[in-house]
């Protein structure tokens, strides 16, 4: 959802997208619209009200800062503008893409499965958690072992 919020005493005309946000209120944009919102146009029009202050982008729960309301009008379709409307869903983060960003670091972090490390890759088993090898095994980089290492066949 993309709502923008005229913060002024007088209407805004956004003549790129043919919506009129009224004083004091908001208007929510059309999803077919998205694509005309993000257009160079449309930017270069609501930019500078973005940047003043006059118009505040809001995700349908939250108002966003100024960087990020003028990414999530620009690229309607990235990922990093999908935002969670639920803040207890278990993330640290705030928008999916750096919620996938997060799972894959967790992923990487917490995964044992290596059959080689490369060079300049530094590898740490945490502390009651442990790595099993079997067959060849190939450290070219750094492994710390603060858990266990398991070797078999």
């Amino acid at each position: 959802m993309k709502i923008l919020k005229n913060t002024t005493l007088v209407d805004i005309e956004l003549r790129q997208i043919g919506q009129t946000i009224p004083a004091e209120s908001q208007s929510t944009i059309n999803i077919e619209d998205y694509i005309i919102l993000a257009s160079n146009d449309s930017v270069a029009e609501i930019d500078p009200l973005i940047v003043s202050g006059d118009i505040i982008i809001n995700d349908g729960t939250n108002d966003l800062n100024v960087i990020i309301g003028k990414a999530y009008i620009r690229y309607p379709d990235d990922a990093e503008n999908i935002l969670f409307d639920n803040a207890s869903n278990g993330f640290i983060s705030k928008t999916v893409q750096t919620a996938i960003e997060e799972t894959m670091d967790a992923a990487l972090t917490d995964q044992f499965s290596y059959h080689r490390i490369p060079s300049g890759k530094i590898i740490t088993i945490p502390t009651n958690q442990q790595m099993t090898v079997h067959g060849i095994f190939t450290i070219n980089g750094q492994l710390n072992i603060d858990g266990c290492l398991i070797l078999g066949d």
